[in-house]
């Protein structure tokens, strides 16, 4: 759990609408600090990443958890990859911000939240 002296360390899986506009949010927290982001779009990411030299940027979510020391993730993907990207992330003892909806169905989300009812971290959906 983030305590109110922790520096948040945020990476962003999936960088579409949403995940540019949670990056933008982030940028405009003192506590925060975003240093990640992970989408298969090739062309997108070395886009931003001539804007925001200081960010990592990645194609593969494993690999930006190898490489970086995030403790919070936001999961801005499509609904049918929340269940499986959050389930990896809860075992990292990570804080973790979905994108709505939670999963894509109601056992999915049923799940999710068991899962998430068993840690001690943040956990939010948006």
């Amino acid at each position: 759990m983030i305590s109110s002296q922790d520096n948040i360390r945020v990476g962003i899986i999936g960088f579409g609408k949403r995940g540019i506009l949670h990056a933008s949010l982030v940028n405009i927290n003192p506590q925060a600090e975003w240093m990640a982001a992970c989408d298969t779009n090739e062309q997108l990411l070395l886009f931003m990443k001539n804007i925001y030299p200081q960010v990592s940027f990645f194609q593969n979510a494993d690999e930006m958890l190898e490489k970086t020391s995030i403790n919070t993730i936001f999961i801005c993907t499509p609904d049918n990859t929340h269940l499986s990207l959050a389930t990896k992330l809860i075992k990292k003892n990570m804080n973790i911000f979905v994108e709505n909806p939670l999963a894509d169905s109601f056992s999915s989300s049923k799940q999710m939240v068991s899962l998430i009812s068993e840690g001690s971290n943040v956990y939010s959906v948006g």
